[in-house]
């Protein structure tokens, strides 16, 4: 109880407003995922599986693109925020980044495939003859 009164009194409701921002910050910021990210992630993942899709291919395909996707929703966020708007110079490494996102994207998708896509639509129905492709 030291701690509430006398000088440490500003210290403790300094530490509980921050880490009250912190957790308004980290749910705006987990909100955004789930809308740039895990929404369309999910329904590509739902496609596959109603389609059957067992290609490893199409999933690597789909993660570097989807990855691409989302970063451009938010690029498109930030043009419209004036104080967040890339300039030229910061734009210089746009193609990296792009092939650095692709490149993780590509590698999601396969560990998906790894993990769960090989079996996309087995439980459909167990009588359609089961054919993992590697491309």
């Amino acid at each position: 109880m030291a701690l509430l009164t006398g000088d440490f009194a500003d210290a403790n409701r300094f530490l509980g407003f921050l880490i009250f921002y912190l957790g308004l910050i980290g749910f705006y910021v987990a909100s955004a995922i789930v809308v740039v990210g895990v929404i369309p992630t999910t329904l590509v993942i739902a496609y596959a599986e109603m389609n059957r899709l067992r290609s490893a291919l199409f999933y690597g395909v789909a993660g570097a693109l989807l990855a691409n996707v989302c970063h451009a929703v938010v690029q498109l966020v930030r043009l419209r925020l004036p104080h967040l708007a890339f300039t030229t110079d910061r734009m210089a490494g746009a193609a990296l980044i792009v092939l650095c996102l692709g490149v993780a994207g590509l590698i999601g998708g396969l560990v998906y495939w790894s993990t769960a896509g090989r079996d996309a639509g087995d439980w459909r129905s167990e009588a359609a003859p089961r054919i993992v492709t590697m491309w």
